[in-house]
């Protein structure tokens, strides 16, 4: 400091306040500066930068206090402080060095001019020039800090809205992350952190090397620019879009809860296969339904063409057993009806009672005689099942029986329609063998919801029928008496009790 006692007293004397004054301007921008600190590690960097440059202020002030003293005083030369200003310099060194690092470059330069230009080798080397350069120092010590000063209170006036958009931002149920084109995260809320403790097990200040590591490299992509994350119990979308705020570039992460949407999406996936499995199937039965309708029209049509050639058949063998030959119109009737096959009246046909009435009276012109206990039942569908059962019966009595007296009781309890068919005939028991004709009633029985069945039971039953004997004449002189004889045995559930279960 022995460059200081060649100037005049009244320039030491300024120079002495113009530090005080960068003493006072440093303290109120590290005060400012401190008021706006955040818990983070740049932001304790840069405060501890500030401050360091309060103390080489304070180091300014008090070399250039000793050296007036001492010139007051008498003494020659004083050069101290220098352990503590090199210790100053190294630790301003490497605060900005980490500051550089950030790409934080106006404080680290400033403050790296102010604490060189304070080192003891500086002095040594400028020599006669070095008042001026402390001057100098001096004075770009008080713009700077009045500029840091003057900006800082600029953020704080903003630091209010800042802080509302930062308690909006925690508010949402979606979470939001800022940063910069090095990463460096400028914002983000609560949630966004707490899902970075979620998915990368820690806090990340580094926004592009959470995307990149954990986002990027563990969900899956579900578009351009979103990829799903899907944790146990909860699915995330995050979507990164880039932003530009002034001049500076900037990338926005959001984060939004899907797990609901998600959980959807797989339950409509599995309708959505269900459904087309169902739809496979529909198609498989639309496909076969043609063949089912055919097979079904081809067996109506089998039956009606059996039962109209089994009851002309019957009635030509009647004709032929009893050694005589029909006439006139009952030959026509009968050539016309085995010609034709199901050569009816379409009328009769659909009408059960018509097309009974048609065949009894038919078997009534050879001598074969219906006697009906009861009456078929007004539905039509039972009705038809019944009288299909008689004719059948009656052609089966003629051809195997011999017989010429057909017996039908109808019984009903309410609930059930029974029909028995039975006959006259002469010829003893044999096993029963259920052909094509049957077996149709059978089937028709069953998908009526009844049952059929047929077997040699006891005539005793019957004995109350008119015209029904005791014994059989089987020949010249030969008489038997048979217990058993053939009955059919048709059940079908009424229509009423069916619709009342």
């Amino acid at each position: 400091m022995i460059y200081f006692y060649a100037l005049p007293l009244s320039a030491r004397i300024v120079l002495s306040m113009f530090s005080v004054a960068c003493v006072m301007s440093c303290a109120i921008m590290v005060a400012l500066r401190f008021l706006r600190f955040r818990q983070n590690r740049l932001y304790w960097i840069e405060g501890l930068l500030v401050a360091l440059i309060l103390c080489d202020a304070f180091i300014y002030t008090a070399s250039l206090s000793r050296a007036q003293n001492n010139a007051w005083a008498g003494y020659g030369v004083y050069n101290g402080y220098s352990p503590i200003r090199y210790l100053l310099f190294a630790a301003v060194t490497v605060s900005a060095l980490f500051l550089f690092s950030k790409k934080e470059r106006l404080i680290p330069c400033f403050a790296l001019f102010i604490s060189c230009a304070n080192l003891p080798v500086v002095e040594t080397l400028t020599g006669r020039a070095f008042p001026y350069l402390l001057a100098l120092a001096l004075a770009i010590l008080l713009t700077g800090s009045i500029w840091i000063s003057m900006k800082t209170r600029l953020e704080l006036r903003s630091y209010i809205s800042g802080l509302s958009i930062k308690q909006a931002m925690d508010s949402l149920n979606a979470a939001v992350m800022y940063y910069r084109e090095d990463g460096h995260v400028l914002l983000q809320n609560n949630k966004m952190r707490e899902l970075t403790l979620k998915t990368g097990g820690s806090v990340f200040y580094d926004g592009k090397q959470y995307l990149e590591s954990v986002i990027i490299a563990r969900a899956r992509r579900y578009d351009a620019d979103s990829y799903l994350y899907e944790l146990p119990e909860e699915s995330w979308l995050f979507t990164q879009k880039e932003i530009r705020v002034k001049k500076m570039k900037a990338t926005q992460v959001t984060a939004i809860d899907v797990t609901d949407l998600n959980r959807a999406n797989l339950l409509l996936r599995e309708a959505q296969a269900e459904l087309k499995d169902r739809h496979q199937k529909l198609v498989s039965s639309i496909a076969n339904i043609d063949k089912i309708c055919r097979a079904q029209e081809m067996l109506r049509i089998k039956n009606e063409i059996h039962d109209a050639q089994n009851r002309k058949l019957t009635l030509l063998l009647q004709y032929l057993r009893y050694g005589e030959l029909p006439h006139g119109e009952t030959l026509a009737a009968i050539k016309e009806g085995v010609l034709r096959g199901s050569g009816e009246d379409a009328a009769v046909q659909v009408n059960p009672h018509a097309m009974l009435g048609t065949v009894i009276e038919q078997y009534e012109r050879i001598g074969v005689k219906t006697i009906i206990q009861g009456a078929l039942p007004d539905e039509r569908e039972t009705a038809r099942v019944f009288a299909q059962a008689i004719q059948e019966a009656l052609a089966n009595s003629v051809k195997h029986g011999y017989a010429n007296r057909v017996y039908v009781r109808f019984t009903d309890d309410g609930h059930w329609i029974t029909m028995r068919v039975t006959d006259n005939s002469t010829l003893p028991p044999r096993e029963v063998v259920a052909g094509g004709g049957f077996s149709d009633i059978r089937l028709n029985a069953e998908r009526a919801g009844g049952t059929m069945t047929a077997a040699y039971e006891p005539a005793t039953g019957w004995v109350d029928m008119p015209g029904m004997p005791e014994s059989a004449d089987q020949g010249p002189g030969v008489a038997t008496r048979y217990g058993n004889r053939f009955t059919l045995t048709v059940t079908l559930p009424r229509k009423e009790a069916l619709e009342r279960e």
